[in-house]
């Protein structure tokens, strides 16, 4: 993902409007502002967004497949190498909630402490969520 300062000049699109109204927005699993640059930039790639969202859905399964085999096998230092990973799947995609979920994993990981199986139940969850509100977010008109 671009940085916010290196879009071309006149992409970035107006404060308000449309993102701030989806359902997913209010629900914190995506970003309005990181939403809004994918937008800018599908002027240019217009298939953009929905490669953007075949890449977090490779990525981010993969990064949970890595922290389930590491918390299967009791290895601490993988699954802070996973969870970190998938940190920054979501950053980089702007899934907020996702990126809460990893960075708390990757440090409790860090920490060793216990962790339940029911948290990577819930990160599973986030991803089938996060993937189901950026899939409705590209059936809304840009604008």
């Amino acid at each position: 993902m671009a940085a916010r300062g290196r879009l071309p000049e006149g992409l970035l699109p107006e404060a308000g409007g449309r993102l701030e109204e989806h359902p997913s927005m209010s629900a914190e699993l995506l970003e309005p502002g990181q939403l809004a640059e994918i937008r800018a930039l599908s002027t240019i790639r217009p298939a953009f967004p929905e490669q953007m969202l075949g890449l977090f859905m490779e990525s981010a399964n993969e990064a949970l497949e890595g922290c389930l085999g590491a918390w299967m096998s009791g290895d601490s230092r993988q699954l802070q190498a996973f969870a970190h990973r998938l940190k920054g799947t979501a950053a980089s995609f702007g899934a907020s909630r996702l990126r809460q979920q990893a960075e708390s994993l990757e440090n409790d990981a860090e920490l060793e402490v216990q962790i339940k199986r029911q948290r990577l139940d819930a990160i599973e969850r986030t991803i089938a969520e996060t993937h189901q509100a950026y899939a409705d977010w590209l059936q809304q008109p840009a604008g």
